[in-house]
């Protein structure tokens, strides 16, 4: 709602509220969250998340299973609420030795 102010045919100040239409959110920095807590700080923002990528952590880049490496729109950018953010999340790493299991159900 925006205030919009103008003079009465009294003389007066009339103040009516102005519906703005979606109101616009900047986007959060959220890479090296865990991924709960990037879906938790966006949705209390009115974003909506979609992790569009789940990658291995690799020797070279050993980052904390669930973390997020990326997003889309990068934070700053201003969106309407209810955008989208898209997130790039590292799992755990898996050595090639043997078959990775993360994620699996327990027998």
């Amino acid at each position: 709602m925006r205030r919009i102010g103008y003079l009465g045919a009294m003389g007066g100040i009339v103040v009516t509220m102005a519906a703005c239409g979606s109101s616009t959110v900047r986007v959060p920095n959220v890479i090296g969250f865990r991924e709960s807590a990037a879906q938790s700080t966006m949705n209390k923002l009115g974003l909506e998340v979609r992790i569009v990528d789940q990658r291995h952590a690799t020797p070279a880049h050993p980052t904390s299973p669930q973390t997020v490496i990326s997003q889309t729109p990068p934070a700053g950018v201003i969106v309407q609420s209810g955008g989208k953010v898209s997130l790039v999340v590292y799992l755990a790493y898996c050595s090639t030795a043997a078959p990775c299991v993360n994620n699996v159900p327990r027998a």
